[in-house]
């Protein structure tokens, strides 16, 4: 059973990774690179690259290559601000970029430029450790900035910017991922920006409390313009505004401008005082309504794969896990991230009163590093079968 349970990830293994190269700025023994740039540069389509902490940070780096670049014990990435520390553009549709597991200095967001890409990205534990100076007056660049892109995942990571993600004309998974104030309660501007394209947020913490633009105007937290998003929730997810005492206080957690705003019934819209209407619709259309995600656990290599269906009590729910595939809109379920011919069922059953169907695998070494998994469950909430939000871990 365990065999046949694995065998899909198993079959891709030997694809996902063709060189490993040790980037190693203090160039200790076993590095192959001193620099990161020069490794992106050498590195060929299916690469892994392993960047070691040094002693001092790691310069910005552009690609148009599908990688994976992993961080080994967290280290550092700089460039001065409005440089992005990460580049990727022009991705070809059948190649995958991986950055994982990397902080910014104090005093930085985390600048990352996704552009024109095809392929699948994946930002993954990519943290921005403390705010900046940057209330009015001062102008602060998007943390993500993705424009054109057919798949971008950002799953587990901590940014802020003005916004912390800006979103125009792409397809965008964001989850378990903290934006706006960051794990010690400072961070600045509004949290994520839509405009065009579809975009899915499950168990995310988009906290707007100190945002504001140049002229201290305080911000909404989320602004959609135009497109479709998606608002998932568990009991640790909520979007809130901002509480700035000044011109135009007290902000709502989302603004619509235009599109399709879908949120679900346990959404925490402003949870703390001092915020100000949840929500301003200026146009555009409103869905309220239970939904389902696929929320992930645990994910180690050699260890255990868990992942929780989410959805309303009494819901017959399956949960799958797989190998990604580019979004696949499968009318009237909804769209498609995972190979059906490269998944296995994780759990299934009807849900109980907490609406929480669980499941688990165990995976094996011969997994290689930076490997993506795609989560998503089939629930039944009433009016036919549909997919829920995905989920894609990468496994370290």
């Amino acid at each position: 059973m365990f065999r046949r349970v694995v065998a899909p990830l198993l079959a891709l293994a030997p694809l996902a990774a063709q060189s490993t190269w040790v980037v190693d700025a203090d160039g200790r023994p076993g590095a192959h690179f001193a620099d990161l740039p020069a490794a992106v540069g050498a590195a060929q389509t299916g690469d892994t690259l392993l960047v070691r902490a040094a002693s001092f940070p790691y310069t910005a780096f552009a690609t148009d290559k599908g990688l994976r670049v992993l961080g080994v014990g967290d280290p550092v990435l700089y460039a001065p601000r409005w440089v992005p520390v990460v580049r990727v553009t022009n991705l070809p549709s059948t190649a995958t970029f991986v950055i994982d597991g990397f902080h910014v200095p104090p005093e930085s967001s985390f600048e990352v430029v996704l552009a024109a890409n095809a392929g699948l990205v994946v930002l993954s534990h990519l943290r921005a450790l403390e705010s900046c100076n940057c209330g009015p007056g001062v102008m602060l660049p998007p943390g993500f900035a993705i424009s054109d892109c057919a798949q971008v995942v950002v799953d587990s990571c901590e940014n802020f910017g003005k916004p912390a993600i800006d979103v125009l004309r792409s397809e965008v998974a964001i989850t378990r991922t903290r934006l706006g104030m960051n794990a010690i309660g400072v961070g600045w501007g509004n949290c994520l920006h839509v405009d065009g394209g579809r975009v899915d947020v499950a168990e995310s913490e988009l906290d707007a409390s100190l945002a504001m633009d140049v002229l201290g105007n305080a911000q909404p937290a989320v602004r959609l313009r135009a497109g479709r998003l998606r608002v998932g929730a568990t009991n640790a997810s909520y979007v809130q505004g901002s509480t700035i005492r000044g011109m135009a206080f007290l902000q709502p957690a989302i603004e619509v401008g235009g599109g399709d705003l879908e949120l679900d019934l346990d959404v925490r819209l402003n949870p703390f005082a001092g915020g100000g209407i949840p929500l301003r619709m200026l146009g555009g259309t409103l869905t309220v309504r239970q939904t389902a995600m696929a929320v992930v656990r645990s994910a180690a290599i050699g260890g255990v794969l868990s992942a929780d269906a989410i959805t309303t009590a009494l819901a017959p729910v399956v949960l799958f896990a797989g190998l990604p595939i580019a979004p696949t809109p499968t009318a009237p379920f909804g769209t498609l991230w995972l190979d059906p011919s490269a998944s296995l069922v994780l759990g299934f059953g009807t849900a109980p009163a907490s609406g929480i169907v669980s499941g688990a695998i165990a995976l094996p070494n011969g997994l290689p590093p930076g490997l993506i998994v795609s989560l998503q469950c089939v629930a039944d909430l009433g009016a036919g079968l549909e997919l829920s939000s995905p989920s894609l871990v990468t496994l370290r």
